[in-house]
């Protein structure tokens, strides 16, 4: 079963609360479906407080407001064609993007989820730029796709984007999922620097990626104040 396909506008809160209830129980049951995930996000309880919180944010910066005005959805058009990426210079943004999302069997930043229920058009832009950007967290901090780093950059987006719901529920819930010697690795080494990188960090809503993909990576990471994640070498030993 699928998400159902429903009208921007719901007859009610409760509806809307019934709704995300209903897609967070889904979510759990079937974490491989992205679709109850994303339905979810979209109608969980503060989810439209915290927009309009991030869409300020973005206001703050000139590349925010850019990003506002302009409402880019990342695509091949704006991103460059696989071949363009394939041919930067490695180490550059741009084909360490490319090289982490082949390995993810192509997987597009135009494949996210489109927003159905948010009906303000600027914070379902926010909201968007948000699953679109995803995979440049992962670039920027080195957090690969495993549950544990996962969670990990979850925890890096419920304090960078202050309390983002989908985020902050997927930080709380998702250890349950892990086994109690990788709950200790998210707690003794992840979350510490998920915690303090996301509060010292550039506000990345705010920053225009398909500006920067000819940029190094280090170079990017140092201007917006991302320290790479701890580095596992193996179960006992994270450095």
């Amino acid at each position: 079963t699928t998400p159902k396909k429903m009208s921007r506008v719901f007859s009610s809160h409760t509806q809307k609360y019934i709704f995300s209830i209903h897609n967070a129980i889904m979510t759990l049951m079937q974490p491989e479906k992205g679709g109850y995930l994303a339905a979810m996000s979209e109608t969980m309880i503060g989810t439209e407080s915290t927009l309009l919180e991030l869409h300020a944010r973005m206001r703050e910066s000139q590349s925010g407001r850019n990003l506002l005005a302009q409402k880019p959805i990342l695509h091949e058009s704006i991103l460059g064609t696989e071949e363009r990426l394939r041919i930067l210079d490695r180490g550059t943004l741009g084909r360490e993007y490319y090289e982490f999302m082949r390995v993810r069997n192509d997987f597009k930043a135009s494949d996210r989820s489109p927003i159905k229920y948010v009906e303000d058009p600027d914070l379902a832009f926010v909201l968007l730029r948000y699953r679109q950007t995803h995979d440049f967290y992962h670039v920027l901090t080195g957090l690969e796709t495993s549950i544990l780093e996962e969670i990990a950059l979850k925890w890096f987006e419920a304090a960078h984007f202050r309390g983002l719901p989908s985020a902050t529920m997927s930080a709380i819930v998702g250890p349950m999922r892990l086994s109690s010697e990788d709950r200790k690795i998210l707690l003794q080494y992840y979350a510490p620097w998920a915690l303090r990188t996301a509060q010292k960090a550039e506000f990345l809503l705010g920053v225009q990626f398909e500006n920067l993909l000819e940029e190094p990576l280090e170079k990017v990471r140092h201007e917006l104040l991302i320290d790479p994640a701890p580095r596992r070498v193996h179960r006992d030993e994270t450095v």
